[in-house]
């Protein structure tokens, strides 16, 4: 009986070392891989915070996949609901674009007239399987701060395949900005990919950024990411926060 036991125990150990080892030596090549009709709920919560001023604001958006033609995907984007906090010069303003019109006091009624254009924004992209963004436009382009919306959250992935501890860099431009970015693979789960980020921003703002990010490993989704940047912006240093999440509708 005795032996018996010990022989158990000794079937689970190996176990337990093989699917360990196994989990460790797993590689996987991050590719997006999106169906034609596929929706996401894409959500953006940011908070900025500088001697000057502090805003926090969070946007939901939903992204469908239009077309799905070799290995690219255009996808449409639309913008569904705004909610802005700030405080700057001992004023508090807030504005949330869902909210009716008796219950907006007169300090969200100012924000009123720059966040409700927003609302009609329709954003066409077309990104490649590689997550390389190839085009985006914006539609109505008239309207102020639309810009803002062509900075894509897509990482451009590797050729090569990753296993935990693997490392690739990114590189981006948008608005004057340059980013550097290396992710690194924290960890491989049956279906997420969990990554680290550091990088470096300069151009009209300098700064740095840390962030962790976790990617499905079918579609090549960020369902979540968060990332931190302190930055320096004509004299004046920024902290600044931004949360993504993106979920299957």
């Amino acid at each position: 009986m005795i032996k018996i036991m010990k022989r158990k125990k000794l079937l689970i150990l190996f176990l337990v070392i093989s699917t360990t080892a196994a989990i460790a030596q797993e590689s996987v090549k991050l590719r997006l891989n999106y169906n034609k009709g596929d929706k996401y709920i894409v959500k953006t919560k940011q908070s900025l915070d500088s001697k000057a001023m502090g805003m926090n604001n969070s946007t939901s958006m939903v992204m469908e996949i239009l077309e799905v033609n070799d290995g690219i995907f255009t996808s449409e984007m639309k913008v569904e609901k705004i909610v802005m906090d700030m405080m700057q010069g001992g004023m508090f303003m807030a504005y949330d674009s869902s909210a009716k019109e008796e219950d907006i006091d007169e300090m969200g009624k100012m924000l009123k007239p720059q966040i409700d254009p927003m609302l009609k924004l329709v954003i066409t992209s077309k990104v490649d399987k590689m997550g390389k963004v190839i085009n985006v436009d914006i539609a109505p382009s008239t309207i102020p701060n639309a810009e803002q919306f062509k900075t894509q959250t897509t990482i451009s992935f590797p050729e090569k395949a990753l296993k935990v501890g693997g490392v690739w860099k990114d590189e981006k431009e948008s608005q004057g900005v340059t980013i550097k970015t290396t992710y690194t693979v924290k960890e491989i789960k049956s279906n997420i990919v969990v990554l680290s980020a550091t990088g470096t921003m300069s151009g009209i703002a300098e700064g740095t950024l840390t962030g962790n990010l976790e990617i499905d490993k079918s579609s090549g989704t960020t369902l979540k990411s968060i990332i931190n940047t302190v930055m320096n912006a004509q004299g004046q240093e920024m902290k600044m926060e931004i949360t993504t999440s993106m979920e299957k509708m």
